[in-house]
């Protein structure tokens, strides 16, 4: 009988040695829950005591052993339970923390991100913003410049304005005082002429540039301070103002005057009372341009017809 009982130990190593390796497993598990409690030198001993080197074992030796285990066992089962659970529950709290910090980390990528795009946006609209001030301002010097420039030009413009106006009133006061001068002599002309019993005589001529003139086709006598022309030339498109005088004859006191031009459509007035007319120069590429003013009364008979008496004037033509 003893012998079977020591056969069975024998038989019953094996397993003992399972069961004992999953023991160890699962106190490696657990041995790290423990750690924090205290409880794994105490475990860890337990462990080496049941791992210890195994003697001949007899069959209430066996049996005491496995006691031992299945209280050992049960003892550590018992203790680590609710610590697991707990450790569970920490587990869990801490997943969902890190859930929630996941979350968060999420969103403030988020935010990161529009904030950078929000940073992209104000420096695109910096940068367009700037190039746009830059370009205002280059507007902004372009037209000071066009502006320096035209008031550069006005000023000369004014300034020659000035000195035309100048030379203008240097030229109206010239005219004046030959007008005067001319007036003098014109009296003094009349004075010498004869008046005439049937026909009307020209004492005297001038124009709009200061020419002036005493002689006629009839009348022989001459003005000493009034020079023929005093500037003969015309520009082309430039008005010419021409004025006679003449002195009626002792039968009648009407005086009628004509105006022609030996250029283009050759009259300019024709006859009247009025005794001035004005031309303006054409542009027929002549290099001279000549007037004929005639003078007449309401006698039936003429001295030369178709008129009593006449002066003729001259000009050049420049472009």
């Amino acid at each position: 009988m003893k012998k079977i009982k020591t056969q069975k130990g024998f038989i019953q190593i094996p397993l003992l040695v399972m069961v004992i390796a999953s023991i160890v497993v699962a106190s490696v598990g657990t041995g790290v829950v423990l750690h924090k409690q205290g409880k794994l030198s105490s475990f860890t001993v337990n462990i080496s005591e049941i791992l210890k080197e195994p003697k001949n074992i007899t069959g209430e030796e066996l049996k005491t052993e496995e006691e031992i285990i299945t209280e050992k066992t049960s003892e550590s089962e018992i203790i680590s339970e609710p610590e697991i659970k707990e450790l569970q529950t920490q587990s869990q709290n801490l997943q969902n923390e890190l859930q929630t910090t996941k979350q968060q980390l999420e969103q403030t990528q988020r935010q990161l991100k529009q904030i950078r795009d929000e940073l992209e946006s104000t420096q695109k609209a910096q940068k367009l913003t700037k190039e746009k001030a830059r370009q205002e301002v280059e507007r902004a010097n372009a037209e000071a410049e066009r502006a320096k420039a035209e008031t550069e030009k006005l000023r000369w413009k004014v300034e020659g304005a000035e000195k035309l106006v100048e030379k203008q009133k240097r030229q109206e006061e010239e005219l004046q005082r030959q007008s005067e001068q001319w007036i003098s002599e014109f009296e003094t002309a009349k004075l010498k002429v004869k008046q005439n019993e049937i026909f009307p005589l020209i004492t005297g001529y001038k124009d709009s540039k200061g020419g002036c003139r005493c002689s006629s086709g009839y009348n022989k006598i001459s003005c000493s301070g009034c020079p023929y022309f005093a500037e003969n030339k015309l520009k082309v498109g430039e008005i010419i103002r021409m004025e006679v005088f003449a002195i009626p004859s002792k039968n009648s006191p009407i005086i009628e005057y004509r105006f022609e031009a030996n250029v283009g459509q050759g009259l300019i007035k024709d006859w009247s009372n009025e005794n001035f007319a004005e031309y303006t120069v054409p542009d027929l590429a002549y290099s001279n341009i000549g007037f004929t003013i005639s003078v007449r009364n309401d006698y039936p008979r003429r001295r030369q017809p178709p008129y009593d008496d006449y002066i003729q004037i001259s000009y050049e033509v420049i472009p």
